[in-house]
């Protein structure tokens, strides 16, 4: 596996998401049990984990510009929850279990004021604008 990046600790800091820019994949705090959680073409990167752990919000290009999806925290069932032409990137999570997204911006993201940030519904977040 290349360099590991974008390290994400799971809220009981038993685990860590992260990517090495193509993929995304999970581990144990001490470094065993690597688990590769994205298999698909195109970037996949800076994971974000849900408050609760039980999801982790990632970026990816799969389908041809930058968007937002969220999968459980095995890796299954990946929802694009952005759809749109805009560049949708860095994700994270309000304290709500919200996710936000960040439109390209350099630094930072979303926070839970922010028009791009919308409280989950059932448990699947909805970021349409």
């Amino acid at each position: 596996m290349s360099a590991q990046k974008q390290p994400s600790w799971s809220p009981d800091g038993s685990r860590i998401a992260f990517s090495n820019l193509v993929q995304v994949y999970m581990m144990n705090a001490d470094g065993s049990a690597q688990t590769q959680l994205t298999n698909s073409s195109g970037f996949n990167r800076n994971p974000a984990w849900s408050p609760d752990g039980g999801q982790i919000a990632f970026q990816t290009d799969r389908d041809g510009n930058n968007e937002i999806y969220v999968m459980n925290a095995d890796g299954s069932a990946p929802l694009n929850l952005t759809n749109n032409p805009a560049s949708d990137e860095q994700p994270s999570w309000s304290h709500a279990t919200s996710v936000c997204k960040d439109h390209g911006r350099q630094k930072g993201s979303a926070g839970p004021n922010d028009p791009d940030c919308h409280p989950e519904k059932d448990k699947t977040p909805d970021l349409a604008p």
